[in-house]
């Protein structure tokens, strides 16, 4: 059962500090019902989730172990889900310099983690390279790195974002460097 359940895991973004989740979420390799994630530095992680139908339940520490897989195979799994639902329901809107990434309301910040949507899918889109804006699950904008008002644009819509509720990932911008997202000065 635990193998089934680990290859319909999904791939989410969440905001990582100290190299751990967030306090609302602790992580920990010996605690076999922690739920797994691995750090992607600059204050951000994943974490593996399971569509249980009316909500998604963190695969634990104990789901691995039981699965026979490894975190690298895991993590692969969950890529590649995420990709099928991207696949499936991904929708992309434009407003000028701005380009939004609408997915249903759970994955859109995950999206940084499909490195062929970057390299491929909207390479066009930003031939200067990419700035995103992801401040909660359910949110992604991005523009081109040389935008001449495009990163001030996304700053000011993770401060609407924050205005109306908590920020769920970060109130930074992130450009991309080579497969890498690193915060921006």
């Amino acid at each position: 059962m635990s193998q089934e359940r680990c290859l319909k895991a999904i791939a989410r973004l969440k905001a990582f500090e100290n190299n751990d989740v967030r306090a609302d979420l602790r992580f920990t390799d010996t605690d076999p019902n922690a739920p797994l994630a691995t750090s992607l530095g600059h204050g951000l992680g994943v974490i593996y989730v399971v569509d249980e139908g009316d909500h998604y339940a963190y695969l634990n520490n104990r789901d691995l172990a039981a699965s026979g897989l490894d975190m690298e195979r895991l993590h692969t799994i969950a890529l590649d889900n995420l990709a099928k639902l991207a696949s499936q329901s991904l929708n992309r809107s434009s407003d000028g310099e701005i380009h939004t990434l609408l997915m249903g309301g759970d994955f859109e910040a995950s999206l940084i983690l499909l490195d062929d949507l970057w390299e491929h899918t909207f390479a066009d889109l930003a031939p200067n390279g990419f700035v995103v804006a992801i401040p909660a699950r359910d949110m992604l904008a991005f523009t081109d790195a040389q935008s001449g008002n495009g990163a001030a644009h996304l700053r000011r819509i993770v401060r609407g974002v924050a205005e109306r509720r908590q920020l769920e990932i970060t109130p930074f911008l992130y450009r991309r460097d080579g497969r890498s997202w690193v915060p921006m000065a």
